[in-house]
């Protein structure tokens, strides 16, 4: 979404640049041949692409979280660094295999740090982890981008609903927030739903979990597109985030802009990009129930958002 949307801002002003894809991206950008390559995303065919640059290019964002393999001579290197995990994977919930193959690319990012001139985060929380981890020996900037959204809905929020936009990792804790919401059902006279866009084809365990809890108002809608994510960000009151890690949480600000209450984990991610509704402890059952009662019992305070859109500074550094 993020890249998407940088595309089209770069695109719309003509600036001069050229795109180096994944070719596991499928996405029509209706870009010039002449200023497209798509190669496989390995790091021989980096290290080849790195070292063959025209001498026209003056600058080169890595836009996937790592550096160039290389050094580049005469070129400023700026990294997009949206791996929160990169950074600190105690909250990942991996398995132990899938653990070990991120520590090896915990290893692997580290080794490029230096190739790198200036990383560039979307929130303060980010920033902050980055400089601990490196010690304070690599530039960062945060420049926060998003796509501004408005309501594609003229129906009223209802006012007793809740929506969770996350997929399925361990680290998104569904499975806490089940939890909660099946004692909260137990324990509240409400018709309360709780909303979920969980895609079953990748995480099956869970939503075979999810499909049990019918019965108590949770309705999973799979992976759905953009707009239907803005749909029902804008007719439910409230968006609940028990998430343990996140760099960025665009939910968080696509939920804020559209005017929903957010009840959210009281951890710094969210403290750098709002200022929620309600916090809770994700990790204790008693307080998400706590914060899903007093949400619609209670007239909670708006949600306001604490960041702005700086797509235009990002383009400008560039």
């Amino acid at each position: 979404i993020l890249l998407n949307y940088l595309i089209n801002n770069l695109e719309k002003r003509e600036a001069n640049v050229f795109y180096l894809f994944d070719d596991r991206n499928t996405t029509v950008y209706g870009i010039p041949k002449s200023r497209i390559r798509y190669q496989k995303a390995g790091i021989k065919e980096r290290r080849n692409f790195y070292s063959n640059l025209p001498q026209a290019v003056i600058s080169v964002l890595c836009f996937g979280n790592v550096p160039p393999p290389i050094k580049l001579s005469g070129i400023k290197v700026y990294t997009y660094l949206h791996q929160y995990f990169y950074l600190d994977s105690s909250q990942s919930n991996k398995s132990m295999v899938e653990s070990l193959k991120f520590k090896l690319k915990q290893l692997y990012f580290k080794s490029l740090v230096k190739n790198t001139d200036c990383f560039i985060v979307q929130s303060s929380h980010m920033a902050d982890l980055l400089r601990q981890k490196t010690k304070n020996k690599v530039d960062v900037l945060t420049i926060p981008f998003y796509n501004l959204i408005s309501s594609v809905t003229s129906k009223v929020p209802v006012k007793k609903n809740f929506v969770y936009i996350s997929n399925g990792n361990p680290h998104k804790n569904h499975k806490i927030l089940l939890s909660a919401w099946r004692r909260f059902k137990q324990e509240s006279n409400t018709t309360a739903k709780l909303h979920l866009t969980v895609d079953c084809k990748m995480y099956s365990h869970l939503c075979a979990e999810i499909q049990d809890l019918r019965d108590i108002d949770v309705i999973n809608y799979g992976l759905i597109s953009s707009k239907e994510v803005k749909a029902l960000l804008s007719e439910n009151a409230f968006l609940i985030y028990p998430s343990l890690a996140e760099s960025f949480g665009l939910a968080l600000i696509e939920g804020a802009s559209l005017g929903a209450k957010i009840i959210a984990a009281d951890l710094p991610y969210v403290d750098s990009v709002i200022e929620p509704s309600l916090r809770f402890n994700p990790l204790a059952i008693d307080s998400i129930v706590k914060a899903l009662n007093m949400a619609i019992i209670e007239n909670i305070q708006p949600t306001q958002l604490l960041i702005k859109n700086e797509v235009d500074t990002l383009i400008e550094l560039l």
